[in-house]
């Protein structure tokens, strides 16, 4: 093993948290402060996330996340 992580198209701890912020309505700014990282660590986090999720922007990406969660309320 070569000591590098596998691809994964799950999220990780710290992206999902940045996913939780922006999902939550917080812009990069306000998600860097609450999660006390930089703006640009936020940016890049988003990047990971857009590629990880097959999406090309914020608005795809939030209503893909919306569409899965309310997918989810209603097969329960």
């Amino acid at each position: 093993m070569t000591g590098h992580q596998k691809y994964t198209d799950e999220l990780t701890k710290r992206e999902q948290e940045v996913l939780d912020c922006l999902m939550d309505g917080l812009n990069y700014k306000e998600t860097a402060k609450k999660l006390g990282i930089s703006y640009s660590t936020a940016k890049s986090f988003t990047v990971f996330i857009f590629q990880k999720k097959e999406v090309n922007s914020l608005p795809e990406l939030l209503v893909k996340e919306y569409k899965k969660k309310l997918n989810e309320v209603t097969n329960e």
